[in-house]
């Protein structure tokens, strides 16, 4: 199988990437020693990590996902790395680069003292990502990279197609239970995202253990 083709979704991740880190690079000298890495269910920084390090995770983070899931496929055999041929892939490794950059972006914003707690951006921020994943999900092919990748969904090609495609109904529906919740309690808008995530796992293990499903 040949390298996936560089396209215009590369371009725009390399783009976000190198964004976020030529961001860091110039505000580098206003930045705290510590940078919030975590936040609490209402959005306060309650994990820190020292400015070398902090200032570039995010989008370094963001070159390794498009990488992996870009070009991790070589390193499969046939099936899967043909299972990822017909997958957009490109669009996964956008996703995740564009999240991370939105994650850096509020991570900076915090940083440079402008706002103690970013619930509501934070949530919103999850909540789009949920969306924009609830449609791609359903599309993937059987692979170890991205989806539902828990072991009940890789065990056949027939439960993973019922629980990617059960999966992006779920997401679509915590993403837009999370945007309409963000602005009101984020922990009502995070536990949201956290419900509809963990959905699709029980779902796959209840198809796995049905003794109808094609093996």
């Amino acid at each position: 199988m040949r390298q996936p083709r560089f396209n215009h979704s590369d371009m725009a991740s390399l783009g976000l990437a190198a964004l976020g880190l030529g961001l860091s690079a110039l505000l580098y000298p206003r930045l705290p020693e510590q940078l919030p890495v975590h936040f609490d269910l209402h959005g306060v920084p309650d994990g820190f990590i020292p400015r070398a390090r902090g200032a570039f995770l995010l989008p370094v983070l963001a070159l390794v996902s498009w990488a992996v899931v870009r070009h991790g496929g070589a390193l499969l055999p046939a099936r899967p790395r043909a299972a990822l041929a017909r997958s957009p892939m490109d669009m996964v490794a956008l996703h995740n680069v564009a999240l991370f950059t939105a994650l850096h972006l509020l991570m900076l914003y915090v940083a440079l003292g402008r706002a103690e707690s970013i619930g509501t951006p934070l949530a919103l921020v999850s909540g789009v990502s949920w969306l924009l994943s609830g449609q791609l999900i359903p599309r993937l092919r059987r692979n170890p990279f991205a989806g539902f990748r828990n072991p009940w969904a890789l065990s056949s090609d027939e439960v993973w197609h019922r629980t990617q495609r059960f999966g992006g109904y779920c997401l679509t529906l915590g993403g837009l239970a999370t945007l309409g919740l963000a602005p009101f309690s984020t922990p009502a808008a995070l536990t949201a995202l956290i419900v509809s995530g963990l959905a699709p796992a029980l779902y796959s293990f209840l198809l796995s253990a049905s003794p109808m499903r094609e093996r």
